[in-house]
């Protein structure tokens, strides 16, 4: 955030957005796309979350890496996070397959998208990860998401049961 990058093309926009009920507790926004946000979460160390309140059917929270640094190369590979926050959502084979699509490869290839990427790789010296899909798939197998703590209005909300302290 402190290289004055504009990463809104990637979907990290920097903005003040009201937070959703889904939104956990102690989270650090530091980007949006709509109204999907990327986090850290107080309690997790390092670990990046995506917020997802019309992920229906499946979690609202969950880990998309154990470090900023993985974050961000899984972008370098991917170059959205709209493509980051679908991983869960489907089966390997058909997630890859969108990649494929005239539209995607247009998106992607604009100017704003690869200017800002390069210049999150150059400033940063990241490098594109090799197999987002897989780490974020075992990611989701090692992750607790029980330990994700709402606010009540979200348990109330959902009919989720209140952990207790």
């Amino acid at each position: 955030m402190n290289l004055d990058i504009d990463a809104v093309w990637i979907g990290l926009e920097k903005r003040d957005h009201p937070l959703y009920s889904c939104t956990p507790i102690g989270a650090n926004i530091f980007g949006w796309d709509n109204c999907i946000h990327y986090c850290f979460i107080d309690g997790f160390g390092e670990m990046v979350f995506v917020v997802n309140p019309e992920n229906f059917g499946g979690p609202y929270v969950y880990p998309l890496a154990r470090n900023f640094s993985d974050f961000l190369g899984m972008l370098l590979t991917y170059k959205t996070t709209n493509a980051l926050h679908q991983i869960i959502i489907f089966e390997k084979e058909r997630f890859l397959s969108f990649f494929e699509l005239d539209s995607w490869k247009e998106y992607n290839n604009r100017q704003e998208v690869v200017e800002t990427l390069a210049a999150i790789q150059k400033k940063l010296n990241i490098v594109p990860m090799e197999d987002p899909y897989d780490y974020v798939m075992q990611l989701q197998k090692e992750f607790d998401h029980t330990k994700i703590r709402y606010v009540d209005e979200f348990y109330e909300q959902t009919g989720w049961e209140k952990p207790t302290e």
